[in-house]
């Protein structure tokens, strides 16, 4: 299998990109005679240029995606990698990258700065690209995005990993736009140099979007400013996970049009010394970390006491409730009724019934087969009457409620296999606060 170079230092692409002295001059020209599998080593003196649109199509496939690295050409072929390496172009012209591929070390400077260029990542059905300790640098203008999956079509799900990245922005209505696409973000960071955009993740009407963003320094983004858009019709799931935040930043901005809106989850993110910020939104409305109305003796992270603090929208309903994160308890026990119990805690004089609020609790009840169960203590149906669900006893820290009302959620069920309860609480009145404290008791 032939290895190929790239160098724009004295590289031709009428060469065969062999060996450094007959590299190639440009990624293109590379890309061109590669096949399926194959590698190409990229200078680490190499600058490109280009005074048109780039779109650099990889003859790999998903089983055998080609590989173009930047390392140092002291060698052939190289015993280092390195990270020098640049791709630009001038003016409004857009950098795409199309197929299956691997990149390690790369800068991606798409335009000049006074003209709106996108850099455009796997824009065909199925492809993925990698990028690996790889830069994005966007002008100055205010259209430009880093678009993955974007396309005019119905584009199925391609796919964008980027590893330990660097990306920049250049004007404050840029951000990264999904499309019909799974993207994930791990390491590196985003807009700690350049302009830091209104909103980071921005979203295109269309297909399905899966996004997974973990251990990213997104510290730049503080008060004024959003991750991700919510305020399309498209569907989808974004996952941010153990990140660096600014002081202030919006999870979310927009709101979601239906109840297949856009899906946010974010757990221990935060912009201080702190292992268990939690927050989730949805149509139905948004659950958070709360450490100042918490039950005494309830769920704690070994130092910070917790609850979960559920607030729906208008949208919540008995139908469609607004479900908390799931929490879930270890079972030993087989054979015998046990029950569930979460604590609640919400403001008012007025308890909340079996069709406000109740704990959903999923076990494994069936003998010999991993097959779940469901309890809940909710209203036997939408038609029946409503019955107050239990008052508590237990102390919570209740600073700042006019009238503390405490209750408690209890589901009973028998399961047949050791495992895991998994937990939630559910939120069907509308417009409301309900706190609840993560720790379960069994019995």
């Amino acid at each position: 299998m032939p290895t190929y170079y790239v160098r724009s230092t004295d590289g031709n692409d009428a060469d065969s990109g062999l060996t450094w002295a007959l590299a190639k001059a440009t990624i293109v020209g590379a890309a061109a005679v590669m096949a399926a599998g194959e590698r190409c080593w990229i200078s680490q003196a190499h600058a490109e240029t280009q005074a048109a649109g780039m779109t650099i199509t990889s003859p790999g496939t998903a089983a055998a995606p080609c590989e173009f690295l930047c390392g140092n050409d002291a060698a052939e072929p190289p015993t280092a990698l390195a990270t020098t390496a640049t791709i630009a172009t001038s003016g409004a012209n857009t950098i795409s990258l199309v197929g299956y591929a691997y990149t390690y070390g790369v800068t991606f400077l798409p335009g000049s700065t006074t003209n709106a260029a996108d850099f455009r990542i796997v824009i065909s059905e199925l492809d993925q690209w990698v990028l690996d300790t790889c830069g994005v640098t966007l002008d100055a203008g205010s259209s430009s995005r880093m678009r993955i999956g974007h396309g005019s079509g119905a584009v199925a799900l391609p796919g964008l990993i980027c590893l330990n990245c660097t990306v920049v922005f250049g004007n404050t209505s840029q951000g990264i736009v999904t499309r019909g696409a799974v993207a994930r973000f791990q390491g590196g960071s985003i807009a700690l140099t350049g302009t830091v955009p209104t909103t980071l993740f921005l979203r295109s009407a269309g297909p399905p979007n899966l996004l997974k963003v973990r251990g990213v320094n997104l510290s730049a983004f503080g008060s004024g400013t959003a991750l991700v858009n919510v305020g399309d019709a498209a569907p989808g799931l974004a996952t941010i996970e153990h990140c660096r935040l600014g002081s202030g930043v919006a999870l979310v901005t927009g709101t979601p049009p239906s109840p297949n809106g856009y899906v946010v989850q974010m757990d221990n993110c935060d912009s201080a010394d702190t292992n268990y910020r939690m927050q989730r939104h949805q149509y139905e409305g948004n659950s958070y970390s709360e450490t100042t109305l918490i039950r005494t003796g309830g769920a704690s992270d070994g130092t910070t006491g917790l609850s979960h603090k559920h607030v729906s929208s208008a949208n919540s309903k008995f139908y469609a409730p607004l479900y908390g994160p799931e929490m879930v308890v270890w079972n030993d026990a087989v054979g015998a009724s046990q029950t569930v119990t979460c604590e609640i805690l919400h403001d008012s004089l007025t308890a909340l019934t079996d069709a406000e609020v109740w704990l959903e609790t999923e076990y494994l009840g069936t003998t010999g087969f991993p097959l779940s169960l469901f309890a809940s203590d909710r209203a036997a149906s939408i038609i029946a009457a409503p019955a107050n669900q239990a008052a508590s006893s237990e102390t919570w820290t209740t600073t700042g409620m006019t009238n503390p009302n405490k209750q408690k959620l209890v589901t009973t069920q028998t399961p047949q296999e050791k495992g895991y309860y998994r937990c939630r609480v559910a939120v069907a009145k509308a417009s409301y606060t309900v706190y609840a404290d993560p720790k379960l008791a069994v019995a």
